[in-house]
């Protein structure tokens, strides 16, 4: 994994305040995962326990004591289970695996974090980002994940032009979309996070977010 994620997390920081604070945990985070060797996770967990102890919100510092290699074991055999504070040192440790390994998403078997348009042509393709891998894969534009219905509507807020919130009418899953074609630099896993004006707005109306990010939005 590469260190530009924690470049692009700090220069969203300075753009949107909103997000300013998950943005500057989650560079720290990235820069972090950069450095962990695929082959060998767990011998970065002192490194990553100083990180969260150091500038982590006040759940997940409290959730570092009780962290245990049984937790990663528990996150691949059923990563629906168990809550986002848990499951964070799980996706932080072995995202870099899955990210190294040459076995292509779906394999993952977890859901994905964010949506993002390509353009092609005249006009844009859309993909799904898996929260785990990170590595892409085609969404049909006009059907629910979640429940395969066409209830689809899409809605953005006013300063975040380049994320778009991705909703179902009938079975109330969201999930973000990054669009390329209007933000070039956007890297979509990290510009997600940017977006939790979104989250708030789709949670004062019921939605539910198909998986929340790093910092449990």
């Amino acid at each position: 994994m590469t260190r530009q994620r924690a470049a692009r997390a700090r220069l969203l920081a300075g753009r949107y305040p909103a997000a300013r604070e998950a943005l500057l945990f989650c560079a720290e985070i990235f820069e972090f995962q950069a450095s962990v060797d695929p082959e060998r996770p767990l011998a970065a967990w002192s490194e990553l326990a100083a990180v969260v102890a150091m500038i982590g919100p006040q759940p997940l510092r409290e959730a570092v004591k009780t962290f245990d290699e049984a937790m990663l074991d528990a996150y691949l055999a059923d990563p629906s289970a168990g809550d986002a504070t848990r499951n964070f040192f799980a996706r932080v440790l072995l995202q870099p695996v899955m990210y190294a390994s040459r076995a292509p998403c779906p394999a993952c078997d977890v859901a994905p974090q964010v949506a993002c348009l390509w353009p092609v042509g005249d006009g844009t393709a859309l993909s799904l980002v898996c929260s785990l891998c990170l590595r892409e894969s085609p969404l049909a534009r006009e059907r629910c994940l979640a429940c395969a219905d066409p209830a689809i509507a899409w809605y953005s807020a006013e300063g975040l032009e380049h994320v778009q919130v991705r909703v179902c009418e009938r079975c109330r899953a969201y999930l973000h979309v990054v669009d390329l074609s209007k933000d070039p630099a956007a890297i979509p896993d990290v510009d997600e996070l940017a977006a939790l004006p979104l989250d708030v707005w789709a949670r004062e109306r019921d939605y539910r977010k198909i998986q929340v990010n790093l910092v449990g939005a």
